[in-house]
């Protein structure tokens, strides 16, 4: 008839601390067998792709040092510049995140291929400084001669004639830096 009995508080407080103990015992247990499970299964999974390669893998006697495949150069160039185009793409979307509108979409028209494409075609050819020099050289020397010729003889002075000296200097200039280039390239080849 005891265990009809009313139990106090002490005696409820020491089965629940038991129940718990007992209670985190038997997770810890459950935990510990649950990761040995996963231990012998990865092992077994292990062996077992260990015995798939072996069956499929070619005894290394069988091959010969220039059987050995290696990349295509080409292949790796071209590998390389799909990543750097990747790249290039990324940091304009990222820099032009922070931007303003209007200058976001100056972004987008001086990035266009086609603009960029023309842009350096003529930062290599219109914006060399041996052309500007020889340019500017002539554009002046010239002007300065027929200015001197135009108030001597009295005829009027053309303006257009400063542009078009300077640019038969700019030819000029470039032509001259072409032909040293070949001179001194020449030079030290032989």
């Amino acid at each position: 008839m005891s265990e009809y009995a009313p139990k106090t508080e002490r005696e409820l407080q020491h089965e629940k601390l038991v129940d718990d103990e007992h209670r985190a015992r038997l997770e810890h247990e459950l935990s510990k067998k649950a990761r040995q499970a996963e231990q012998e299964l990865a092992a077994k999974d292990i062996e077992a792709l260990r015995e798939k390669a072996e069956m499929h893998a070619e005894p290394s006697e069988h091959i010969k040092p220039d059987q050995q495949e290696e990349p295509e150069p080409d292949t790796m160039l071209g590998m390389q510049q799909v990543l750097k185009s990747k790249a290039y793409e990324h940091t304009l979307r990222r820099v032009r995140q922070k931007l303003p509108k209007p200058a976001r979409v100056f972004s987008r028209f001086a990035h266009n291929k086609a603009v960029e494409a023309a842009s350096n075609a003529g930062a290599q050819t219109v914006g060399r400084p041996s052309g500007i020099l020889g340019g500017s050289l002539c554009a002046f020397l010239g002007s300065v001669v027929v200015l001197y010729y135009s108030r001597h003889y009295g005829f009027r002075y053309n303006y257009a004639l400063f542009f078009v000296l300077f640019i038969g200097g700019f030819l000029v200039g470039v032509v001259a830096e072409l032909l040293i280039w070949l001179i001194y390239s020449r030079k030290q080849r032989q």
